[in-house]
């Protein structure tokens, strides 16, 4: 589970961290067996208690897709190497023109706790490291390993480290860095290591969805595809579209079915998806086929994030998703945030954290003041965000956010991040 992500010098952001730790000051009573999710105990102290939502709200431009899309670029940088369009610093501060971007993430496995960070700037990776429960595991800096403290039985020697780092990581030309150093060593170490557990949790246990990433359904039901138990890559397609289609049904979209092939698994056209038809019953129950640049933005872009939703709540990830309400109901978006929230649809522990404009959600009785959070752009600071549960007064609640208190003090502007229009 992700405990928080901080990020520097992206976009238009200077520095802002996003905490998903419980922050009110005492657990509600009965919280073991609430209906909805208080917190997940992750560690053995009251501070290791972890929420499974987080809404981030705020007006248009003040940085909440520039928060998503920094996670896209560290995990895609973790995972991919370093690319020069990877880099996107801060412009609107001077003082940071030409300094690195930097990313930190703290995340828990197995009652682990963990800290990933990476700097990037216009010609490679600037630094990486990683600690496990306050203990350094490594530290690369300009291209030099100074620190490795990972001794298990099946990994290489500190040399053989050093020697695969250079070739594997390192580019001959420039000695820039330009893969991560827990990527390069991924296959080469004792599998009980720390560095890949961190990588696993880049691969496995987190997802970013951006816009782009829902022009098609076929990436969300590729993910979802992974939790489908079937030696056969199309048998898991076809019975991750049937976990999708079963959800769709239960938010009341008038869709009977929606239908491809197996080229369409093979190879994904870059205009539109011809081998995909949507289906609906018409007035004599017999099946009409819409082509899918025909069907809604909202039903198609719902498949597609369903794919996304319902692999993390299998698998339980930590995902993140940017304008979760964009082309989709207001009722529809509670519905998505119950998924996460609810006991008996959440058993994984699985988060999601996504910014939306839509306020119904506030009042909707499934949020506490530790998983929402406002965000705004100030001039010379970059972006800010502040949680709820940080406005003095509101670490009380009310909990969970219900009645139209929190949505009418958002919209009166008594916790910011609402634009300020006049005309």
């Amino acid at each position: 589970m992700l405990e928080s992500f901080t990020v520097r010098n992206f976009r238009s952001i200077k520095e802002a961290t996003l905490s998903l730790t419980f922050a009110e000051r005492r657990a509600p009573a009965g919280f073991r067996t609430m209906e909805n999710i208080p917190f997940v105990q992750v560690g053995k102290t009251p501070r290791d208690r972890l929420v499974t939502a987080m809404a981030l709200y705020g007006p248009n431009g003040c940085g909440k897709s520039a928060l998503i899309r920094a996670a896209h670029t560290l995990r895609d940088t973790v995972l991919d190497g370093w690319y020069a369009d990877r880099y996107e610093p801060n412009l609107l501060v001077s003082e940071l023109w030409g300094k690195p971007s930097e990313f930190s993430m703290t995340f828990w496995q197995d009652g682990i706790r963990s800290t990933y960070a990476l700097s990037i700037d216009a010609e490679g990776i600037v630094a990486e490291s990683l600690t496990a429960d306050g203990r350094l595991v490594f530290a690369v800096e300009n291209a030099e390993l100074t620190a490795f403290n990972e001794k298990l039985p099946d990994n290489p020697t500190l040399e053989e480290v050093e020697e695969l780092f250079r070739t594997e990581a390192v580019h001959d030309r420039t000695k820039r860095q330009v893969l991560t150093f827990i990527d390069a060593l991924y296959y080469k170490l004792d599998r009980r290591s720390r560095i890949s557990a961190a990588v696993d949790f880049f691969l496995e246990e987190l997802a970013v969805v951006e816009k782009e990433d829902l022009s098609d359904f076929l990436p969300g039901l590729k993910a979802l595809a992974f939790s489908v138990d079937d030696p056969d890559a199309f048998a898991r397609l076809r019975g991750a579209g049937d976990m999708v289609r079963r959800r769709l049904r239960q938010l009341d979209i008038d869709l009977q079915d929606f239908e491809y092939g197996q080229e369409i698994f093979e190879t994904v056209p870059t205009e539109g998806l011809d081998g995909l038809t949507t289906v609906q019953a018409g007035d004599d129950k017999a099946p009409v086929r819409w082509f899918w640049q025909e069907e809604s933005d909202g039903t198609k872009r719902l498949i597609g994030l369903l794919g996304f939703l319902l692999s993390a709540l299998e698998e339980g990830k930590t995902v993140l998703v940017d304008d979760l309400d964009a082309s989709t109901h207001g009722l529809l978006v509670i519905e998505l945030v119950r998924l996460f929230k609810e006991r008996r649809l959440n058993k994984t522990n699985a988060q999601i954290i996504f910014t939306l404009h839509n306020t119904h959600l506030l009042d909707a009785g499934l949020l506490r003041v530790s998983e929402i959070a406002t965000m705004r752009l100030i001039d010379c600071r970059g972006t800010e965000i502040q949680r709820l549960s940080a406005v003095p007064g509101m670490e009380k609640g009310p909990n969970p956010c219900r009645n139209g208190e929190i949505r009418r003090r958002y919209l009166r502007g008594d916790f910011g991040g609402i634009p300020s229009a006049f005309l």
